[in-house]
């Protein structure tokens, strides 16, 4: 999944996750972070590099921290894991 991930974009800081492993679930590429194949550090530098320009970052930033206020926390996941498991096997 990528917690780690979500958890510093939290933060403001803008992620370099890659294809495999699930960040593509919450990293939109060039919106508010970057996914690059793995194994490329070539694409990680150009990322970087696209990075050094404060506007540019500040702008990665501010979205990176929208998209993790937008996603569940996690009492509100628990909470609904809960719910569930409970409708499923009430009075256990």
């Amino acid at each position: 999944f990528g917690m780690a991930h979500l958890e510093a974009m939290g933060f403001g800081c803008v992620p370099i996750g890659t294809t495999s492993g699930g960040q593509e679930a919450f990293i939109e590429d060039g919106e508010n972070g970057f996914v690059v194949p793995p194994g490329d550090p070539e694409a990680v530098a150009d990322r970087l590099r696209r990075l050094s320009d404060r506007d540019a970052l500040a702008a990665f930033g501010t979205a990176a921290r929208a998209a993790f206020e937008a996603h569940p926390s996690w009492t509100e996941t628990l909470d609904r894991a809960v719910d569930f498991l409970e409708d499923v096997c009430p009075d256990t």
